[in-house]
């Protein structure tokens, strides 16, 4: 634990004498890092602060350039040995179905926004709105440029379950009562297949395989199994949907 420190309307002086990193748990030297990073970023650092620091380091066991003291690392060993041994007493986190780990990179791009740069990016009369919404846009520009779309067409969401729900949902809402079948798997994320009973439930036709190709809206197929790691050729399955025009959904995430 730390304590707060006196606020200060200057930079902070070095910190006096303090124990040697060898002579700290890891887990002191690792807050003592990340309290002095602190100090270093903030004129006046306060708990606020602190905690940003503290749950952004917890999120990743290094940190990437340029953030948190550049390039020192949290920890720099390895979490398992080659005897497949947990160096710190815990398997290797492998659930990523439920939560991924972030990736130090996204963790340095997000802290400005996390620790100073609070803006709202649909608030146009300040110099905090404008700024997010330049990072937004230029997001939306990166995305676009990876998937080969117009920047319009990408929306930002939570997450992979409620894009699903608004692409299922929202092709067949948009086709109505034109075109009343969709074809999904059965071996789907609950998402997609919670998504596709609703549907049934307003009268739309699902066929969870196999096949029929009569009014067909929609082809829905996620693209690895998140449980058990089938790999469905989705590029074929898009060149046979884009042949018949018809809109084809897919899980990646």
């Amino acid at each position: 634990m730390y304590s707060e420190p006196p606020v200060q309307r200057r930079p902070v002086p070095a910190v006096a004498s303090v124990p040697p990193a060898a002579q700290l748990s890891p887990k002191v030297a690792t807050q003592q890092l990340i309290w002095e990073d602190a100090r270093a970023e903030f004129f006046l650092p306060d708990r606020r602060a602190i905690h940003t620091y503290m749950a952004a380091a917890r999120l990743s066991r290094w940190v990437a350039p340029g953030r948190l003291g550049g390039t020192r690392r949290l920890s720099t060993a390895p979490v398992m040995s080659i005897a497949g041994q947990s160096r710190d007493g815990k398997a290797i986190y492998l659930d990523s179905q439920a939560t991924t780990p972030m990736d130090p990179r996204v963790l340095d791009a997000m802290l400005p926004f996390l620790s100073g740069q609070f803006g709202n990016p649909h608030s146009k009369t300040h110099e905090y709105g404008w700024e997010a919404e330049s990072a937004s846009e230029a997001a939306r520009e990166q995305v676009a440029s990876l998937v080969g779309a117009d920047s319009k067409e990408i929306v930002f969401t939570s997450g992979a379950t409620e894009s699903n729900n608004m692409a299922i949902k929202g092709i067949a809402h948009f086709y109505g009562e034109k075109k009343r079948h969709i074809i999904t798997t059965q071996t789907e994320h609950k998402c997609v297949l919670d998504s596709c009973r609703v549907l049934q439930q307003e009268g739309f036709e699902v066929d969870y395989l196999p096949v029929k190709q009569d009014g067909l809206a929609l082809v829905s197929v996620m693209y690895v199994n998140n449980e058990i790691g089938v790999i469905q050729p989705v590029r074929e399955i898009g060149q046979l949907c884009r042949e018949n025009k018809v809109f084809f959904h897919s899980d990646p995430a």
